[in-house]
């Protein structure tokens, strides 16, 4: 355990305050699929303040978990795709996400990370693949 100056705390509380604002200005329901590592919330506590909110959980250039209601399952190479109506929200400090790579069609979120279209996710230990409609399909 650390021990956390007021400033660190305070600096936590405003990067918890603009990803719930931001998820709430995507999806009011806050029912989206949100791609967390550690900065700059971690995918933890990223389900405790969004807990309808589906976590997809990431280290490196792993993709390790994937949880909705406080529990994480270990993503596998036969984890079901994860299909959402809302936006993605990918957190990410100093605008890189974490050794995968950001799909073209990401939108940057100043002091959030990014933002994506609405679609199919298909994850795998060492993948995120994402998968837009195409137009004028429904």
């Amino acid at each position: 355990m650390t021990f956390a100056t007021a400033a660190t705390i305070s600096e936590t509380d405003e990067a918890v305050q603009r990803v719930l604002s931001t998820a709430e200005t995507l999806c009011p329901s806050r029912d989206l699929v949100i791609i967390a590592a550690l900065d700059p919330i971690d995918a933890r506590r990223t389900m405790w303040h969004l807990p309808a909110a589906t976590v997809v959980h990431t280290e490196g250039s792993s993709v390790v978990a994937t949880g909705r209601h406080g529990t994480f399952r270990q993503v596998t190479e036969e984890t079901p795709p994860i299909t959402t109506a809302c936006p993605v929200l990918w957190l990410a400090a100093d605008d890189k996400p974490s050794d995968l790579p950001v799909p073209p069609a990401a939108r940057h979120e100043p002091e959030i990370g990014f933002v994506l279209p609405p679609g199919t996710i298909r994850l795998a230990p060492a993948a995120i693949v994402f998968e837009y409609p195409r137009a004028g399909m429904k």
